[in-house]
């Protein structure tokens, strides 16, 4: 019985297929090894173990992209600057924040699988000051992390001047 094809016979050997060893990575339980013997004449011995192997705990993985530069004018709170992924082989989804000593400015927040602008980053981005780069670190649930970054970007738009004239006081017309 090899109904999932992750076993092959070679030589005296039964050893993993392409499928099996995804079942190994991926956690799966293997099913046991049930081998029949058939002599030339039709007399057969039957016999079956069942293989097993110890886990390992392997980390997260995570991949952030900045996201197309906007306009500076364009910028509101929620604007998205980055993306992310991240996946973990044996727990799913793992853990994602801000790596840490980074984001100190409290220019981003993690919204999904976005990373957005807050109002100290609308602020810095209208400043124009640089985005720092997102720097996002992924942990699973026995601690493991990865982490990665990208330095978002935005075109800087000419603004124009500001001027404020304020008329002064009223005065008399022989004093001027």
């Amino acid at each position: 019985t090899n109904t999932a094809g992750y076993y092959e016979i070679i030589g005296n050997n039964v050893v993993l297929t392409a499928e099996g060893v995804a079942a190994v990575n991926a956690g799966t339980t293997l099913p046991a090894v049930n081998l029949t013997a058939t002599d030339v004449g039709g007399l057969t011995a039957s016999d079956s173990d069942t293989p097993s192997y110890n886990a390992q705990n392997d980390g997260p993985v995570i991949d952030v992209t900045a996201a197309a530069a906007f306009d500076e004018n364009a910028a509101v709170v929620g604007t998205v600057v980055a993306t992310f992924t991240a996946s973990d082989e044996e727990d799913g989804t793992p853990t994602v924040s801000f790596t840490t000593g980074t984001n100190t400015a409290g220019y981003y927040e993690i919204i999904g699988n976005n990373v957005v602008l807050t109002a100290a980053g609308v602020a810095a981005v209208n400043a124009g000051t640089s985005l720092p780069a997102v720097n996002l670190t992924a942990t699973d649930a026995g601690g493991l992390t990865a982490s990665d970054s990208d330095t978002p970007s935005y075109n800087a738009q000419n603004d124009g001047p500001v001027i404020d004239v304020t008329a002064a006081a009223a005065f008399n017309e022989n004093a001027a």
